[in-house]
């Protein structure tokens, strides 16, 4: 189980449920009931009853009776949303229903609702779809997304609200409207129903239904301080523009050649073994190294303490050679038990040489611990019960084995004879690793301590572009093939689809596989071929001197953006045309002009099963509407807006981007909803060589609340990063 670097995390789950009907003031003493709206249904569809009713307390009883037309068998008489089935007809017909409601009183009140039944072999009446079900937070804006046609001619919409707390839609006419999601205390339910009228007036209806969720700025879950550098900055979410300077940048070490280890995060969660799953992911926090050799923590958390707590005796932290990827590993049985692994340059005082020196250290550990002396490490091992952290994957260059070692790197046993290299190059699933050692794919099964055979040999001065797993059946890219193998590595690797042009990326969708093509260095098709093979779909196309890059594959949706590049004086600046989203099936592509997705959120619940970072990502951050040819320039006065991945709706207007600086990037990460963003900005004028002639500023948004963008940052000559971004 790998517990992964922090830009790679993420996704709240969100529950959708379906009811209907309306309600009334629950002030009033006597009970109130609503059958729920008129239906035009065709004969043999499934049809749900959308009662509703209220009482001021105490016991109810329901009743449903039907009282005109074709008998029918209700689910259930006493349930405020019973279904049937619609009977057959052979002329449109109309069937009367009752809901009855008595109290504990013994006070009845009663509603009807009539059901039209449209013989099927009119094939003339409209067609009419009111949208997926959504769940939004509250002060959002809601956009409604149905549909509608008829076969003869044109038709007309009109929306109703059906249930929950009146709002204002934008027009209740067209078939797109939108409104703000009302504050709520809790969970509530809002039913809309969507009518298309056809010319001769015939009508149908559906029905959607919006959860709108009760949310604090700030976010879900475990409440925890976002951070960013130069020095340690903590960002509270609920007051962003008023960060906390927790160490000063003189006291906050960085590795040699440039490499920033200026800061590590710890993600923790809530794990689940029997769903494999780990939900309410969140900072729990950071490690430094001080100017002094010293480490330290600070508490995420914003029921802790900002105060730095020394961690082990180690005291030169200071001389840290450049950052590794999985230098960071969280234990999720015990966060204080989560291990820091890092490199000191061995007796020729130069790093990333054989005599390098590892380390690990807990955050447990107290300023008198002494460092565990560690391996070059290749993976994390973790119990498939607890989450805890109970071994590692490490390369003896000693003995020249990949060895299996315990927590603290002691009792090693070999696993296999090592020549030249071996790294890991992906999770294939929760316990199973794909490894690449002496230039050959193997896949290592954690629960079994076993080693496949080899699964595909790499050619000599070549090297594999891309991997992605859903559990089952992982793909790598080598060259201009995908290729495909079982999880568990039981089979060879076999060619999925060979191009012209080389593959430079894959994601995976439900059914396809999308990937990336590159010729000479510039991106110029993306395209899909179905997970069991056949023939691959062009999606996009670059013209020109545009490079099209793709962003991320979620919900058989495809997100991309298409670009050029520009000189600015002697600063290159991605110059964005359009970002668009297609169907992996080539349909349904929308293209917005000057426009570009410029950030992820992330989920807080993660399938440990999956590998796609489509699966990761739960909205997608647009920046809309700049002109980048404009006095100030880039993404300046772009308006930001954030995006549900899965269904393409829009979710809520962030804010505006300044007018004030010249914003060459943009870019926003987070999870659950908080995220800390970098604005590139281009100085004016430009300061004297060898200064930078940018800087970057750090801002704030919260994805799923309107108008939550705020700078947090604006320090001139400074270039601020968020830690873990």
């Amino acid at each position: 189980m790998e517990y992964f670097r922090p830009f790679i995390l993420f996704i709240v789950v969100l529950a959708i449920t379906a009811c209907g009907g309306g309600g009334s003031d629950s002030t009033n003493s006597n009970p109130t009931v609503n059958a729920g709206p008129d239906q035009v249904v065709t004969e043999n569809d499934s049809v749900r009853l959308n009662g509703v009713f209220n009482v001021a307390g105490g016991t109810v009883t329901l009743s449903w009776t039907q009282t005109l037309g074709t008998a029918v068998t209700l689910s259930s008489t006493a349930v405020a949303n019973p279904v049937f089935t619609a009977p057959m007809v052979s002329a449109n017909e109309s069937l009367e229903f009752t809901l009855t409601v008595t109290d504990g009183n013994g006070v009845n009140i009663a509603d009807t609702v009539i059901i039209t039944v449209n013989d099927s072999a009119d094939n003339n009446s409209p067609i009419v779809d009111a949208g997926l079900d959504q769940s939004k937070a509250e002060g959002t804006t809601v956009q409604l997304s149905g549909s509608g046609s008829a076969p003869d001619g044109p038709v007309t919409f009109s929306w109703t609200q059906a249930s929950g707390t009146s709002v204002d839609l934008s027009d209740a006419s067209i078939v797109n409207p939108t409104f703000v999601a009302p504050m709520v205390s809790g969970t509530e339910v809002l039913v809309f129903t969507l009518t298309v009228t056809d010319s001769a007036m015939v009508s149908m209806m559906d029905n959607v239904t919006i959860t709108i969720t009760d949310t604090v700025i700030g976010g879900s879950g475990t409440p925890a301080y976002l951070f960013y550098t130069k020095g340690l900055n903590a960002v509270d979410p609920d007051s962003p523009a008023s960060p906390t300077e927790v160490v000063p940048e003189a006291n906050l070490a960085t590795a040699p050649f440039g490499f920033g280890f200026t800061a590590e995060s710890f993600l923790v969660g809530t794990y689940d073994s029997a769903a494999q799953t780990i939900s309410d992911l969140h900072t729990y926090a950071i490690i430094y190294a001080h100017t002094d050799g010293n480490f330290y923590k600070v508490s995420a958390l914003k029921s802790g303490s900002l105060a730095p707590v020394r961690v082990s005796s180690e005291s030169m932290a200071d001389q840290l050679c450049e950052e590794r990827n999985d230098s960071s590993t969280a234990d999720l049985a015990n966060p204080d038990n989560s291990q820091l692994i890092y490199t000191l340059p061995g007796a020729d005082s130069l790093c990333n040489t054989s005599d390098d020196v590892w380390k690990m250290v807990r955050l447990s550990m107290s300023a008198t611990d002494a460092p565990i002396m560690a391996k070059p490490t290749v993976d994390n091992i973790s119990d498939q019960t607890t989450g805890a952290i109970t071994g590692w994957l490490v390369h003896d260059t000693v003995a020249n084995e990949l060895q299996r070692c315990d927590a603290s790197f002691a009792g090693c046993s070999a696993i296999t004879p090592v020549t030249i290299s071996v790294g890991q190059l992906s999770r294939v699933a929760n316990n199973l690793v794909l490894l690449e050692i002496d230039n050959q794919l193997f896949v290592y099964d954690a629960v079994a301590n076993t080693l496949s055979s080899s699964i595909f040999a790499i050619p000599a001065g070549t090297y594999l572009e891309d991997e992605a797993s859903d559990g089952s059946t992982s793909y790598f890219v080598h060259g201009s093939s995908i290729y495909q193998f079982p999880a568990d590595g039981s089979a060879m690797a076999t060619v999925l689809a060979t191009e012209g042009d080389d593959i430079q990326r894959i994601q995976l969708n439900d059914n396809n596989i999308v990937y990336q093509l590159s010729s000479s260095g510039q991106n110029v098709e993306i395209k899909s071929v179905p997970k069991a093979g056949g023939t691959p779909i062009s999606l996009v196309t670059a013209t020109g001197t545009d490079n099209v890059s793709m962003l991320i594959a979620k919900n058989n949706r495809v997100y991309y953006n298409i670009q050029n590049t520009m000189l600015t004086g002697s600063i290159f600046t991605t110059v964005p045309v359009a970002a668009g989203v297609i169907d992996d099936d080539g349909m349904n592509q929308v293209e917005i002009m000057t426009a570009a997705w410029n950030g992820f959120i992330y989920n807080t619940t993660m399938n440990l099963g999956s590998s796609s970072i489509g699966d990761l990502v739960d909205k997608v951050i647009l920046a809309e509407g700049y002109d980048i040819a404009g006095t100030s320039g880039g993404y300046a006065g772009a308006t930001l807006k954030s995006v549900d991945a899965a269904t393409f709706v829009d979710i809520a207007t962030l804010g505006t981007l300044p007018t004030t600086d010249h914003l060459p990037g943009f870019f926003c990460y987070g999870f659950g909803d908080d995220s800390l963003c970098t604005a590139s900005i281009i100085l004016d004028p430009a300061p004297t060589p060898p200064a930078r002639p940018t800087q970057s500023d750090i801002f704030y948004l919260n994805a799923s609340t309107a108008n939550s963008l705020e700078r947090v940052t604006n320090t001139a000559n400074k270039s601020e990063r968020p830690v873990g971004g």
